[in-house]
């Protein structure tokens, strides 16, 4: 396979730098630039460094993407004794966790001329053990793949630059101190975010060694996403058990503590008994978006021959649902991070070449590394709090090799808590506290009572 013209100039740009980095948007085909980046600087032995469920489609697009006679690839995997003396390839490749599990025992003894490392956020902490040993790889050429290089702020950047650049970038606390705003707190002097003043000169550095694309920018051709969402009652009964599970909660709320824990799970109950009340150990197994769903595949996609992927959070909802799908005759693969590396890519595979009418995934299972654009819709039955997995998610289809317009379907439950995980303020309480101040606890009240 050729690649497009796009990417064959960030392959030209990228080439002439031994270290470098990709930060394009997901979708635009950043793993076929780096395995002809690999070819282009002469990288073998190459070690890739990637998720799991990663691993299998490197390996097929080494196999499309290679000019010439394809290298010997070969996957680190097996038992520790087994991976252990894996020898003769030209690349390798492997997970994070068995990176790290192994480095002193077998990567760190071997010299690459060049290490990818793919979804290369996960090397945003410097102080984890596994970007420790990336630091302390033995590899000429170094290429990072990721279109979040900054998570929360712009001090994730040090880690890559200290990766790439360790001579140039090797203090941590030289790199702030230039960089960043500090705040006294009362304790001490707290990192609040970026001097703007200095935005120019990190932008000039980063923009020296690695590109950053978008899919609007440089696939003019690929219509964009088009969004609808769908707002569905509850059934009687399945509203009359989610109310009664929200009464408990807002009694919850009006104790002196209340722990951001416990809400979450009272929210994750909440938003599983939106779904169906089975979810949660009932024997109610009601549900209006399951209804809304079949009657949607049944009435317009099946009849078409039009494939869809259907998104959730919960493992236990793609349990719940694919029987019933089965039963009207639908063909159904899945994704849920239950298969293995082999399974995932067969079933991606089995989708694609139009053997299944529905892929059924998680948010997370399906978000990286996965291609399904054989299908033109993507029906969210529920959302994730993260919107840079549920826009993961949605570029698992609408991304390089799609040739329609992509539908992004929506489903909520009307009054229910399906509309509070849309709350971005809510989620970082959430996850930032231990205990819930009264601020945290009136929104999340306001919230839950606006849907009543």
């Amino acid at each position: 396979m050729e690649l497009y013209d796009y990417q064959k100039e960030d392959l030209a740009f990228l080439s002439q730098w031994g270290r470098s980095a990709n930060f394009s948007k997901p979708g635009v085909g950043k793993t076929p630039v780096a395995v002809r980046l690999i070819q282009e600087i002469n990288g073998l032995p190459c070690l890739i460094v990637c998720p799991n469920n990663a691993r299998y489609y490197w390996e097929d697009t080494i196999q499309s993407f290679w000019q010439g006679e394809p290298p010997s690839v070969k996957q680190y995997e097996g038992s520790p004794a087994k991976r252990r003396n894996i020898e003769n390839y030209d690349i390798l490749i492997t997970t994070y966790d068995t990176f790290r599990i192994d480095f002193k025992h077998y990567f760190q003894k071997r010299t690459f001329q060049m290490a990818i490392f793919d979804e290369a956020h996960r090397l945003k902490n410097r102080k984890a053990q596994v970007t420790k040993c990336a630091y302390k790889l033995n590899a000429k050429f170094i290429h990072l793949i990721t279109g979040t290089p900054v998570v929360k702020e712009f001090d994730d950047l040090f880690s890559y630059l200290h990766l790439l650049f360790p001579e140039q970038f090797k203090s941590y606390w030289a790199f702030v101190n230039e960089f960043g705003e500090f705040h006294f707190n009362g304790f001490g002097h707290q990192l609040v975010g970026l001097k703007p003043h200095k935005l120019p000169k990190l932008k000039k550095i980063i923009r020296q060694f690695s590109v950053r694309r978008t899919k609007e920018e440089v696939l003019p051709h690929l219509p964009p996403k088009t969004y609808k969402d769908l707002w569905l009652p509850l059934s009687k009964n399945q509203q009359k058990i989610y109310d009664e599970f929200k009464t408990f909660m807002m009694a919850e709320l009006n104790n002196e503590v209340v722990e951001a824990q416990n809400v979450a799970t009272q929210l994750l109950r909440l938003r599983q008994i939106a779904l169906t009340p089975a979810l949660v150990g009932l024997p109610n197994e009601e549900s209006s978006k399951l209804d809304a769903l079949i009657e949607l595949l049944m009435d317009e996609r099946i009849p078409a021959g039009k494939q869809t992927v259907i998104m959730t959070e919960f493992r236990q909802w793609v349990d719940f649902i694919e029987p019933r799908l089965k039963e009207k005759g639908i063909t159904v693969i899945r994704i849920t991070g239950q298969e293995t590396a082999k399974e995932k890519r067969a079933n991606q595979q089995a989708f694609q070449e139009g053997k299944a009418q529905v892929a059924l995934c998680t948010i997370k299972a399906a978000g990286t590394s996965i291609d399904l654009s054989a299908a033109d819709m993507v029906i969210f039955t529920d959302m994730s709090w993260s919107d840079v997995d549920n826009t993961q998610a949605e570029d698992r289809v609408h991304r390089a090799s799609q040739t329609k317009q992509v539908q992004v379907v929506r489903l909520f439950a009307k009054d229910t808590v399906d509309h509070v995980v849309l709350d971005r303020t809510l989620y970082k309480a959430l996850t930032a506290k231990k205990i819930l101040d009264e601020s945290t606890k009136k929104v999340l009240y306001d919230l839950l009572t606006s849907a009543s």
